[in-house]
């Protein structure tokens, strides 16, 4: 529902309540009679105790046929024969039964109400006001308006229900109002206890259960009413009575089974109060007091129900619906415009009544509507100009200090650092916000981080429309571990449709102070969000400088010098295609033999953990190669190691070929490399493959084999790696073969070449290449690379 229509029925609710108190506060004619109004006339529903109708005998059950010697049919001229009556004694004329009979009454003159009634109902009207102001607030929604309701029955009942009967159609009109609150006052608070202190699954699950609460009270209210109205008698039974019993043992289940949710100390303190102030007027007080005709009992007992708004007053103040301090300094400069107004509106009213006095003005309605005029072109105005230039004098510190902090919280914007935007912010709110508060900002995992503590938080299921929510003392909840330091509160904080912050608090924030604290958050989080990318520029500045540094030394370890000897000579090149590359050669003499070693290889991954793995390799297989004999010992030895120190997902396809000066003869191990080419007499072929073919340091025990061929003068074989076979693939040989007579230098640049005008420039894949050619001289000896 629209909220004015809230306020509307708040309003006339209120009214009703004035006007009770008022008809109360009236000298009145009493003779203790309850009326009921039925086809046949008035029925005696209840006759009070010690009072002169029951003196002179009448009975409940009874028709009220007749007044002062004059028939009535409905109670409401009653009033008028009773005080047009000029002796005390008025006789009545009554139907008991198929019997008339005629009792005189002594009419007593006296005021309805007692002290109990003024200050239970003034107590009431403030409880009420205090609902009206968490419904202005709106802070929970649902709950703030449930809230306002449950205030407003409990006003209507202490003023409109517990009252003396009178046969006044206004009486009457009061009454069926307050009747209808105080059958409904037990759905309002076992509702409100279903979603308070912590919302129940009932809500959700079972949301007709809801209306069911108060439509039971409402169906019986409504058929006693028709059986009394057609059956002339009245309902006996106390419905009222086990209606508030079973709601009132609902709601202690409700309280009591919340409590697994809910601070121990809060559920307790939720439980004595309403077993305090609602089981007495439950037990004691309907039964005896207002099914039994006892107002002077059920009155004494409703009283402790004033221990229930007391307490949930407390409650709300201590959430922190409104504040306090700005709330009194508003209401006395509102008290004051307000003198200021009447006083002016006075003065104007005695010249009008001065200088008009001889003159038709002052007829009622010419001055009634000339009173309509004067308030909505003059007073108006007037009140909205004193409204702001008081509110500036009245308010001025407040709105200084709010001018103050938004100045500093803009200049979080130019800060750098991490730790001082966060103590920084911490110092701001903390102005702001007078409880303990935790501030959570999001991070760059879509997580949540506590800036006091770094705790990171994985909460990402927030309400998308509520300005905060509540924290529920569950295990499985992200904030339980702030629940369990106090925190009851979140308020998160949306920046482009994102929650980009979350404030956790004790207690609700004022709404005063809420707009300030979402004007600092905003300027924090843009803050944050500026040094998390400038955070993240620098460490991509740094990381592009580290991975050219890694290439220059990268770059180094490749050999630069290519070796010459009588019997062969041999050119290598390798291109990343990255800044770091994966890809390997190198050239190594075996110490103490006439054996020559060339190592080609390609390391699984980029960047810097390729790069070391490529070390790691060369190194590896560089060591071995003076503890083994044969190629094939070397690389299954190599494996080995390389499995002990890489992990699962970094390993090397690796080719080496050693060259026997003396027998002038090759040995290829080819572990997961491409074949190499051979070039003999202008036909090109392939390296015969061997198995097995796996990568060095990809699984253990595997045992590599080599294949050995005789050297002729002019062979020439090219070690390549994947760069080149996969965009070449389909033309390798006859490139090969078209460019055979070039020297080894000219013969791997031109295929260098060649690749990258087929790749447009940018190689997909680190390229490495490696071309030995056969010497036709005789070997000398001595000679070694």
């Amino acid at each position: 529902m629209n909220r004015d229509i809230h306020l509307t029925a708040g309003l006339v609710a209120l009214l009703l309540a004035f006007l009770s108190l008022y008809d109360m506060s009236r000298m009145q004619i009493y003779d203790g009679i309850t009326p009921g109004i039925t086809e046949n006339g008035v029925l005696v529903q209840k006759v009070d105790p010690d009072s002169p109708a029951k003196t002179a005998g009448i009975r409940p059950g009874d028709h009220l046929l007749g007044v002062a010697h004059t028939l009535v049919q409905k109670p409401f001229k009653i009033p008028e024969l009773l005080q047009g009556s000029k002796d005390p004694t008025v006789p009545y004329l009554l139907q008991r039964g198929r019997d008339t009979l005629t009792v005189s009454v002594s009419l007593e003159q006296r005021r309805a109400i007692l002290p109990f009634h003024v200050l239970a109902g003034l107590l009431m009207i403030l409880f009420f006001m205090i609902g009206l102001i968490v419904l202005l607030n709106n802070p929970m929604g649902s709950e703030s308006r449930l809230f306002y309701y449950l205030t407003m029955a409990m006003m209507l009942l202490f003023t409109c229900f517990l009252r003396p009967h009178s046969y006044a159609l206004s009486h009457l009109i009061i009454r069926i109002v307050g009747q209808f609150a105080y059958v409904l006052l037990p759905a309002f608070l076992l509702h409100f206890f279903l979603i308070y202190p912590v919302r129940s699954p009932v809500w959700k699950r079972f949301h007709f259960l809801i209306w069911l609460l108060y439509a039971v009270p409402a169906v019986f209210l409504t058929a006693v009413s028709i059986y009394t109205y057609l059956t002339d008698v009245p309902f006996h039974f106390d419905w009222q009575w086990g209606l508030y019993l079973v709601y009132s043992a609902a709601t202690l289940a409700v309280l009591y089974f919340s409590g697994r949710r809910t601070e121990l100390s809060e559920k307790n303190n939720l439980l004595r109060v309403y077993i305090a102030a609602m089981l007495p007027f439950v037990l004691v007080g309907i039964p005896l007091g207002v099914a039994g005709n006892r107002g002077d009992i059920a009155s004494a007992f409703s009283a402790l129900m004033v221990l229930l708004p007391v307490y949930l007053s407390y409650r709300i103040y201590r959430f922190g619906f409104f504040n306090i301090r700005i709330l009194l300094k508003k209401s006395l400069l509102y008290s004051f415009i307000l003198l200021i107004a009447s006083v002016l509106y006075a003065i104007l009213l005695f010249l009008i009544n001065t200088t008009l006095s001889n003159y038709n003005l002052t007829d009622p309605y010419l001055y009634s509507m000339g009173l309509a005029v004067a308030i909505v072109f003059f007073f108006n105005p007037l009140h909205s100009f004193l409204q702001v230039q008081l509110e500036d004098v009245f308010l001025e510190k407040e709105k200084k200090r709010r001018e103050d902090i938004t100045g500093r919280a803009e200049q979080m914007l130019v800060i750098k650092e991490t730790e001082e935007l966060n103590r920084t912010v911490l110092r701001l709110l903390s102005e702001i916000v007078s409880d303990r508060f935790a501030v959570l900002v999001l991070s760059e995992n879509n997580s949540y981080v506590d800036i006091e503590s770094n705790r990171l938080i994985t909460a990402v299921d927030f309400p998308e429309k509520s300005r905060f929510f509540l924290l529920e003392n569950s295990v499985e909840n992200a904030f339980h571990p702030f629940y369990q330091k106090g925190f009851r509160i979140a308020f998160p904080f949306r920046k482009a449709g994102q929650v980009r912050a979350v404030i956790l608090s004790r207690s609700l924030i004022f709404e005063e102070e809420l707009g300030i604290v979402r004007r600092i958050l905003l300027h924090f989080v843009t803050a944050h969000e500026n040094v998390r990318l400038l955070s993240r520029l620098s460490r991509q500045i740094e990381l592009e400088r580290d991975m050219k540094i890694a290439g220059y030394i990268q770059k180094s370890l490749i050999p630069s010098a290519h070796p010459e000897t009588p019997l062969f000579r041999a050119y290598g090149v390798s291109v990343p295609s990255k800044v770091i590359g994966g890809d390997f050669f190198d050239y190594f003499s075996i110490s103490g033999s006439s054996r020559s070693g060339i190592l080609i290889g390609d390391v699984a991954g980029k960047s810097i953990p390729a790069a070391l793995m490529m070390v790691a390799a060369k190194e590896t297989i560089s060591s071995q190669a003076g503890s083994f004999r044969t190629p094939e010992e070397i690389m299954s030895r190599a494996s080995e190691l390389l499995v002990q120190k890489s992990s699962a997902n970094m390993f090397v396809a690796a080719c080496y070929c050693c060259i026997d000066r003396e027998q002038r003869r090759i040995s290829v191990v080819n572990a997961g490399m491409p074949s190499p080419y051979l070039i003999r007499n202008g036909e090109v072929s392939q390296v015969p493959r061997q198995n097995p073919r796996f990568p060095l340091g990809l699984v253990k025990g595997v045992q590599y084999r080599q294949h050995n061929m005789e050297l002729r003068g002019g062979d020439r074989i090219v070690m390549l790696s994947d760069g080149f076979t996969e965009v070449l693939d389909n033309e390798m040989e006859s490139l090969l073969q078209r460019s055979a007579g070039e020297s080894p230098r000219d013969f791997t640049r031109n295929i260098l070449r060649h690749l990258r005008r087929k790749s447009d420039g940018e190689l997909a894949d680190d390229a490495t290449i490696v071309t030995i050619e056969i010497k036709n001289e005789p070997l000398t000896e001595g000679e070694n690379v």
